[in-house]
């Protein structure tokens, strides 16, 4: 597991587009209701990780690459990403799954969820997101997710893998070190930058 830290601006960037974000669009876990009442908190969770994703994949010039993608999707803030939060240079596709840390809970308690009808990306890098702090549990292909579908409160019908079944994210590319993830069928693959 790698740990991010944003600092003041990279915070600062976070919370200025999750509120560009916050104009509704849909959840694949919360009713209408409950989505519109935890709209920006959501926006939050999710504008953190992708960015601590960023910050880890493309080390110094990640707050820029993601800044420069978030004004472009803000142009079209109902649209949604398709599933898709980057490229890797091989073409895969990486999309980053946040969840927010709740008060009691362990990081590592935290599961990687990914609903059968949601886009489907090459390469899933779950997220558990405390505050400032940005938690990169692990990643996962498509081809790792489970069969079948967990039955039960909050993630009812999402594949799920537990953090012990996440491939370890190996490498910190903040301090501009090459990115590594791995998976059995191919050992640590070098993502390259």
């Amino acid at each position: 597991m790698v740990g991010i830290l944003l600092d003041d601006r990279e915070f600062a960037f976070a919370e200025y587009h999750a509120y560009k974000a916050a104009v509704g669009g849909i959840s694949r876990f919360r009713s209408r209701e409950d989505r519109l009442e935890k709209l920006l908190f959501d926006q939050q969770t999710g504008m953190r990780g992708e960015l601590g994703g960023f910050l880890w994949y493309y080390g110094l010039d990640g707050l820029w690459k993601w800044d420069q993608q978030r004004i472009r999707r803000n142009e079209n803030p109902r649209q949604g990403d398709n599933g898709v939060d980057f490229v890797l240079p091989d073409g895969r596709t990486v999309n980053i799954k946040s969840s927010r840390l709740l008060p009691g809970r362990c990081v590592t308690s935290y599961h990687l969820y990914v609903r059968p009808e949601e886009p489907k990306a090459d390469v899933y890098v779950g997220t558990v997101v405390d505050g400032r702090m940005v938690h990169l549990l692990g990643s996962a292909t498509h081809e790792m997710l489970p069969a079948d579908v967990y039955h039960g409160y909050p993630f009812d019908g999402a594949k799920v893998l537990p953090f012990e079944a996440l491939r370890p994210i190996l490498s910190n590319g903040r301090d501009d070190t090459v990115g590594y993830l791995s998976f059995p069928e191919q050992g640590a693959l070098d993502l390259g930058r």
